[in-house]
């Protein structure tokens, strides 16, 4: 089996990049010929045998023709302008309201969406940084986390100088708890809880986590983003989880989740929850003195591909809660 997936992968072929823009153009028949060869040449790694871990959650094509249906009529659409291009805003509004609710949130609970898991963590980590900054006078601040946590947070310790004290796993590959207790300081604005994590699969302790962090007057974030659009069902299945992840976990301040992922919607689309309004407002960002206007903006994107909300909502409207 190892060796057939390495010979799949070494059967890759390579192109050459232009390093400049060609004079003439192509045909558009020839364009479509060769994105489509090239796209056929990739298709075969994963819909002869399944899915691809962490990339392609959904191979039926039928579903990918849909939603190109759906989104060919809106690729100029942007978000940025909101009465140009009103209902790509208010289909961003439903799929984050119909997110909350699976992550039983309550009136005050609020999102964004985002370009993808990684944006929401970063986000998230900016307005805890910028809330301990405000209401508690923090300039060195940290997050505690387990060493599977995902890498957006250390890129968004990196962006946003934010120390990130990461905790030993177990050797049954868990989340040391009592390591989370040893590493918090005055300086700590968030713990950090993977529901599940990328590496291992398993789920953090997150109602531990979450009081832990509730007892320190701090945020605690539930990073759902591999989870997304399965962890809502999983007791409803039949299945048994030993720790909850989600709003009705009194300390869970926010949450991140991907409907690019299992609500199978087109790359890249993420969705950062919050507990209050006042957290998320902690991370917008918005220029009222610019000499070309005001410029506000809810994440790091100014213009977004409006394309891409039309495609979540387009799959999660088809697919409904059953589905």
């Amino acid at each position: 089996m190892e060796a057939d997936c390495v010979k799949k992968y070494s059967d890759i072929r390579r192109d050459v990049a232009l390093t400049t823009i060609p004079n003439n153009g192509l045909s558009q028949g020839e364009i479509l010929k060769f994105i489509k060869t090239k796209a056929d040449d990739c298709t075969k790694f994963y819909a002869e045998g399944g899915n691809i871990s962490g990339s392609v959650y959904n191979n039926d094509k039928t579903h990918w023709e849909f939603l190109s249906d759906a989104m060919k009529p809106v690729l100029m659409s942007n978000p940025l302008h909101i009465n140009e291009f009103y209902y790509s805003n208010t289909m961003e509004a439903e799929i984050i309201r119909w997110t909350l609710d699976l992550y039983k949130g309550g009136p005050e609970t609020c999102g964004i969406v985002t370009s993808g898991g990684t944006e929401s963590i970063i986000l998230c980590m900016l307005a805890y940084r910028e809330q301990a900054k405000a209401e508690r006078g923090v300039t060195k601040p940290n997050i505690v986390m387990s060493e599977t946590a995902h890498c957006a947070f250390d890129k968004a310790g990196m962006y946003f100088q934010i120390e990130c004290r990461k905790i030993p796993i177990t050797k049954d590959f868990q989340a040391d708890f009592e390591q989370f207790k040893k590493n918090i300081d005055s300086n700590t604005i968030c713990l950090v809880s993977s529901c599940p994590e990328y590496a291992f699969g398993n789920y953090d302790p997150t109602e531990k986590i979450a009081a832990l962090a509730q007892s320190y007057g701090i945020g605690c974030h539930s990073d759902c983003c591999l989870g997304s659009y399965v962890n809502p069902f999983i007791e409803e299945l039949g299945y048994k989880l030993k720790y909850k992840f989600d709003f009705t976990v009194p300390g869970v301040t926010s949450i991140s989740c991907d409907p690019h992922k299992y609500a199978y919607g087109p790359k890249g689309c993420s969705i950062a929850m919050f507990r209050s309004k006042r957290l998320r407002e902690y991370q917008f960002y918005c220029n009222t003195t610019w000499n070309g206007g005001i410029y506000a903006t809810t994440c790091i994107a100014g213009s977004r591909p409006g394309a891409v909300i039309v495609g979540t909502w387009a799959s999660m409207r088809e697919l409904g809660r059953k589905g």
